[in-house]
């Protein structure tokens, strides 16, 4: 909710970033609001190691079900895409 006020009050970008599981999901309040009032956030969740994901781990949470409807643009990245020079 820091993060929608900031961005709200400044009008500039502002970011948050949480750690894997339910922490995470402490956020999902402050984007609503953020949504809502056109606030410009970013967050970034972390997520299990890949080789964990789709066994439910007690502390899975499938991100984009639970974030596309509170945001403009929602997206997992699994592994970093290398670009060739």
């Amino acid at each position: 909710m820091a993060a929608g006020a900031d961005a709200m009050l400044s009008g500039k970008l502002a970011a948050c970033a949480g750690s894997v599981g339910p922490g995470s999901l402490h956020f999902i309040n402050g984007l609503y609001e953020s949504h809502r009032n056109r606030a410009p956030v970013v967050l970034i969740a972390s997520q299990h190691v890949r080789d964990e994901i789709g066994f439910d781990f007690p502390q899975e949470v499938d991100y984009k079900t639970v974030y596309a409807s509170c945001s403009v643009f929602c997206e997992e990245v699994a592994q970093p895409r290398r670009r060739s020079v």
